[in-house]
């Protein structure tokens, strides 16, 4: 995933208010939505976080829910 220039995160499979996705890989060069093909970039640009990728070790399983 990295390679391709987006954040990999991972998770343990806990279905508890402990659950939580922790970051595995920052890409070297990242991937910007414009870069996208149109009909994909306009699918992501739906999804709108409160946090910056750089920034997070980890995110609690409940805060995607809220996306």
């Amino acid at each position: 995933m990295a390679s391709k220039g987006l954040f990999s995160f991972d998770t343990d499979l806990i279905r508890t208010e402990k659950g939580r996705y922790y970051l595995v890989a920052v890409p070297e060069c990242i991937l910007l939505v414009n870069e996208l093909p149109l009909d994909i970039g306009e699918l992501v640009s739906r999804i709108c976080i409160p946090l910056r990728f750089l920034e997070c070790n980890y995110i609690h399983e409940a805060t995607t829910t809220a996306w």
